[in-house]
């Protein structure tokens, strides 16, 4: 169980990375105003929900 719970918490700090950085390059959108990584970082942030509702499921 402790090995199952080590691989979890990695797991969850992997997404909050995630969502930190995307978090920062979505400051950095709204300050240079490029749509062409909007893309780019829905599709991050869309990837970082399924790992969290799939750490949920554990």
């Amino acid at each position: 169980p402790s090995s199952a719970a080590l691989v979890m918490n990695y797991r969850l700090i992997s997404c909050l990375s995630i969502v930190i950085a995307n978090c920062f390059c979505y400051l950095l959108l709204l300050i240079s105003l490029f749509p062409c990584y909007l893309f780019d970082l829905l599709s991050k942030i869309v990837s970082c929900y399924f790992c969290y509702k799939t750490i949920n499921k554990i």
